[in-house]
C-alpha cells in the first residue's frame, strides 16, 4: 500500500529495523527463497505496525526532524498549528504538549529537533491583540463572568468596547469609535503618574485586563519565566527601561536556538523554507512563477469572530504609542526580516526558483 512505507524506509531502532536486519540474516545465511520471503515478510509486518503505531512518518527522513513550535499569540500560530495537524503543506506536527503551544521559550526542550517560530510586524501584532482582546468570541464570553466586574472597578474603567458597539453603531460610525479604547488601552502601559497607584495593587492578569500585555511581548517570550501572556509590572520596568540593553542581548541568544523564524508577512516563503529544513528539497508549492502550484498553498483563516480593522484606519497619535510600547519587538524584527530575506535569497539559488514575486517585500 502506498500510503505506508516500504521496509527500506525503516527507521534504525524501530522494530521494522529490526525485521529488515533478521531478513538478511536469512537471506545471507541460507539460499531457500521461502526463508527470503518470510523475512520480508515479517519486516513489512512490522513496519506496517510500526506506521500504523504513528512511530514511522513516511515524509520525514529521520526521527530527529520533530517539530518544535514557539506559538506567539497573534502571529499566525494557530494557522500553522491548525494546517500541519491536518496534513497541509505536505509536514507532519508531531503533537506533544510540550512541543508547542504558547509557552514561554524556557519551556522548550529542542534538542535534535526542529524549533521554529513566527513573528509579526509590531504595529500589526499589537492591532490584532488588541482587538482579539476586545471583540473575540472568547471576549465577547469573558465580558458575562464576574471577574471582570471586579477588575473594571480596580482599573476604573475597561478599555475595551462593551460587546454593543459592533451590534447598535452603523458602519461609519464603528469605524470612528471602534479604535477609541485602543487609544485608552495604549494610554494604560504609556502613561504612569495618573495610573501608577491602582495599577501596582492589581495582579497581572488584571492589569492586563484579563488578556494579553503588549508591551514587547513577542520578545517576552523568549525572556519570560513564568507566563508568557501577563508582566508584573517589576518586570516591564526591569526588561524594558532598567536592563534594556542586556533585555535585548540575551532574546539575540535565544533565537539563535531557533533553526527558523519566520514571519507571519512572509508566511508562505517561511513554510517552504521549513520545508526545506526538513526534508532537504523543494515543495510544489514554492515556486511563485508557477500561478497554478503556489496557488495550491491554501492556509486557513481564523478570524475568532475579531472586528475587521486595518493600520490604515489608525491615527497617528495612536501609531505613535503603539511604536512606544513595542520599541525591542521593532528592533528585533528588522534583524529577523533581514536574515529571512538572506534565506530566501539563498534558497532561490539553491533551487533555482523564486520565492518572492513581489519586490517590494524585498
Amino acid at each position: 500500500d502506498a500510503a505506508w512505507p516500504p521496509c527500506a524506509s525503516s527507521q534504525p531502532g524501530g522494530i521494522a529495523h529490526e525485521g529488515l536486519e533478521f531478513m538478511g540474516k536469512l537471506h545471507h545465511g541460507s539460499q531457500d527463497g521461502h526463508a527470503r520471503a518470510a523475512g520480508l515478510l515479517l519486516c513489512c509486518v512490522m513496519s506496517f505496525v510500526e506506521y500504523s503505531a504513528g512511530r514511522i512518518n513516511p515524509q520525514m527522513p529521520s526521527s530527529r526532524h520533530r517539530l518544535v513550535f514557539l506559538h506567539v499569540p497573534k502571529s499566525g500560530g494557530t494557522t500553522f498549528v491548525t494546517d500541519i495537524s491536518s496534513g497541509a503543506y505536505n509536514i507532519t506536527f508531531e503533537q506533544h504538549q510540550e512541543e508547542h503551544g504558547e509557552r514561554c521559550n524556557r519551556f522548550f526542550h529542542a534538542k535534535d529537533k526542529l524549533k521554529f517560530t513566527l513573528w509579526r510586524e509590531p504595529r500589526s501584532h499589537v492591532l490584532s491583540l488588541y482587538f482579539h482582546c476586545a471583540t473575540s468570541n472568547e471576549a465577547q464570553k469573558d465580558y458575562r463572568r464576574p471577574r471582570f466586574d471586579r477588575m473594571r472597578e480596580a482599573a476604573r474603567k475597561s478599555p475595551f468596547p462593551t460587546p454593543s458597539i459592533q451590534t447598535t453603531a452603523n458602519a461609519t460610525d464603528l469605524v470612528g469609535r471602534k479604535y477609541d479604547g485602543l487609544d485608552k488601552w495604549l494610554d494604560w502601559y504609556t502613561t504612569s503618574s495618573e495610573q501608577a497607584t491602582p495599577r501596582q495593587s492589581l495582579l497581572p492578569k488584571e492589569a492586563s485586563f484579563f488578556c494579553y500585555t503588549p508591551v514587547n511581548l513577542q520578545t517576552f517570550t523568549l525572556l519570560c519565566r513564568t507566563n508568557m501572556h501577563w508582566q508584573r509590572q517589576a518586570e516591564v520596568k526591569d526588561l524594558w527601561v532598567t536592563h534594556r540593553s542586556r533585555s535585548i542581548e540575551q532574546a539575540r541568544h535565544a533565537l539563535h536556538t531557533f533553526d527558523l523564524v519566520g514571519l507571519h508577512e512572509y508566511y508562505h516563503q517561511s513554510v517552504c523554507l521549513l520545508y526545506d529544513l526538513i526534508y532537504l528539497k523543494q515543495a510544489k508549492y514554492c515556486d511563485c512563477r508557477d500561478e497554478l502550484a503556489w496557488g495550491s498553498f491554501q492556509p486557513s483563516h481564523l478570524s475568532h469572530g475579531v472586528m475587521e480593522h486595518s493600520l490604515a484606519e489608525v491615527k497617528q497619535s495612536i501609531l505613535d504609542k503603539l511604536d512606544v510600547i513595542t520599541e525591542v519587538d521593532h528592533i528585533l524584527y528588522k534583524e529577523i526580516r533581514e536574515v529571512l530575506l538572506l534565506k530566501i535569497e539563498a534558497y532561490e539559488h539553491k533551487y533555482e526558483t523564486r520565492l518572492l514575486c513581489d519586490d517590494e517585500l524585498r
